[in-house]
């Protein structure tokens, strides 16, 4: 798909730094690359269990759930929001060198968590940075985030034979180089001049009263929580099953070349179909892909398809929650929205996915990715219901 002629569009906007902002976002998705496919294998290989994988791995995601909050409110204390993303990257750069030195559950918790707070805690300044210096033009956010996407296909199509040719416990070294690397590349990003524009503060709980998200959320917080098995336990189950790393690898690249396929064209698809119902469609599709790997996992041909339909379970629903949320959030609170969806949603929905998963990881993949697609289904269901009540 030819996306040239939609990034020249861009590159003429004036004072558009479009180079510098996906390059942040390549780096970014570059250690997500690394983390989300492979903590949960390294930890198995340091003698985690299946319960300590999944608490672990939840706060890989928890630290969302409070980071970004102190995070803004650092850059709404007269702090520029890239000097505040420069800020978290110098410390979990920092932080990632302890991982060298340290073994065991509570050390590699705490490790986990304290760099999460300072690298994916920053992410809604990301988005909101981006949003700004899109102004009028934000439909085309995805030609920016699209390559956070491809930044994570390198990692896991690249990293998948690393490990299978030396170790897995190379994890830490390869991890500081990636952090290292976005930092220096939130070092090119400029601050877009109108971010600073003195603007009547918004109150968290009165915005999203304001905006009548509510159900949204609770839905979008409904399908975190069915994303925990994948998140946390699908590589295990693929490794369990006998499928090298590089094969799993490869299966999450799939799943990112779909995402990014999808983000070039669901400008389209928000268009024709409207973001409420693409995201109400998303998560029945969703649905059906952990249906799939619940039942099907040794078909490892169709493990591939069902990887294709990562496309809605992620590039889809993402960009139609960041338009429902430039839609229905004021111009001064669309902040505290991407907050709300970036903390409770992405971090203490997944969190809570992960840690059930753990739990129940006992009785099999089959159980939790089951789980997991009954929980999308009433996801969409609530994405209809309040569908509906918006319109009325």
């Amino acid at each position: 798909m030819n996306t040239r002629p939609a990034v020249t569009s861009l590159l003429k906007q004036a004072h558009l730094p479009y180079w510098r902002l996906s390059g942040l976002y390549f780096f970014n998705c570059l250690i997500s690359g690394l983390l989300l496919p492979f903590w949960g294998i390294y930890l198995d290989a340091i003698g985690l269990t299946g319960s300590q994988i999944g608490i672990s791995s939840a706060l890989l995601l928890a630290s969302n759930i409070i980071a970004p909050f102190c995070w803004d409110k650092l850059a709404t204390r007269g702090h520029r929001p890239i000097d505040v993303i420069k800020l978290g990257l110098l410390l979990a750069f920092l932080c990632s060198l302890v991982l060298f030195d340290i073994d065991g559950f509570l050390a590699t918790s705490i490790f986990i968590f304290v760099l999460s707070f300072c690298w994916q805690g920053i992410s809604p300044l990301i988005e909101s940075l981006t949003l700004s210096h899109l102004g009028p033009s934000s439909a085309h956010y995805g030609k920016i985030r699209l390559w956070g996407s491809v930044g994570f296909v390198v990692a896991v199509t690249g990293l998948g034979y690393t490990f299978e040719a030396i170790s897995i416990k190379t994890l830490p070294f390869i991890l500081t180089c990636f952090v290292l690397f976005m930092l220096f590349s939130s070092l090119l990003v400029p601050e877009q001049s109108q971010t600073r524009k003195k603007s009547p503060s918004v109150a968290l709980l009165p915005a999203l009263k304001e905006s009548g998200c509510i159900g949204m959320f609770i839905a979008v917080f409904l399908a975190q929580v069915s994303q925990g098995a994948y998140i946390g336990f699908f590589s295990l189950t693929m490794q369990q099953h006998g499928v090298g790393l590089n094969i799993i690898g490869y299966l999450w690249s799939v799943a990112v070349v779909a995402e990014v396929v999808m983000f070039v064209v669901v400008h389209r698809l928000i268009t024709k179909l409207g973001a409420d119902k693409l995201l109400a469609l998303s998560l029945v599709i969703t649905a059906i892909r952990w249906l799939v790997v619940a039942f099907f996992v040794e078909l490892i041909p169709l493990m591939f398809i069902a990887q294709l339909l990562h496309a809605f379970t992620y590039s889809a629903t993402h960009s139609s929650i960041i338009e429902l949320i430039r839609q229905q959030f004021s111009e001064q609170s669309q902040g505290k929205g991407i907050i709300i969806y970036c903390t409770i949603c992405l971090g203490g929905g997944t969190a809570l996915g992960t840690i059930l998963c753990g739990y129940l990881w006992q009785f099999g993949s089959m159980t939790i990715f089951t789980l997991s697609a009954s929980i999308a289904v009433i996801a969409s269901m609530i994405t209809w219901y309040w569908s509906k009540k918006r319109l009325n």
